[in-house]
Parts: structure tokens; C-alpha cells; sequence
């Protein structure tokens, strides 16, 4: 049995699953509607299979109730209201490359 769960994020607060659906409908329109609170950044959609790990996939995501683009190049935003990270690649921190030893 598939559930969607509806999950928000915040400028202060990463979120958390608010409430599950066993309707992809009307998950994705409590998500647009919640989107559009005050305070709320965006609502997002998952589908889980119930008992089944590894089961978890997006499927939709909304701002301002308008549904986002399911693939994107997105840079993460931070949650705690400090600025958002650079867009210029250029400007990016590298990843640490150390390699890992061997096993």
C-alpha cells in the first residue's frame, strides 16, 4: 500500500512529515495549499510503500502553490535564515578529496 506523506520547510526549521495521505491528490493539494502559509518555504510530497525499505521517492514539490520542477539545479538554501550559498561555481568550497585508505 502506497502512503504519501506531506513534509515543509521553514526559514528556522528543516521541518518535518506533517501529516500522511493514502491519496497522492490530496497530499499534492494540502502541499500547495500549505505551501502558501506564512512562514512556510515549501511543501514537498513523498511516496512510501508500506513495510517495503528503501521504498521513499519524491514526487512533488511546491512554492507559493505553484508545483516546482521535479528536476532541477538547485543550491541548497540554508534554514536558519543566513544567506543562501554562492551560485558561482567558482565561488563554491571544493569538496574534500582525501582518499580513504584501502580495506
Amino acid at each position: 500500500m502506497a502512503v504519501f506523506s506531506v513534509h515543509t520547510s521553514k526559514p528556522d526549521d528543516i521541518g518535518a512529515i506533517e501529516v500522511v495521505f493514502d491519496n497522492q491528490l490530496a497530499a499534492e493539494e494540502f502541499a500547495a495549499g500549505r505551501s502558501k502559509d506564512p512562514g512556510v518555504l515549501s511543501a514537498s510530497v513523498t511516496r512510501y510503500f508500506l513495510s517495503e525499505l528503501g521504498s521513499r521517492r519524491p514526487i512533488s514539490w511546491f512554492v507559493d502553490g505553484i508545483e516546482q520542477p521535479r528536476r532541477f539545479d538547485r543550491h541548497p538554501y540554508p534554514t536558519d535564515g543566513s544567506e543562501s550559498p554562492p551560485t558561482n561555481p567558482a565561488t563554491r568550497q571544493q569538496r574534500s578529496r582525501t582518499p580513504r585508505p584501502e580495506a
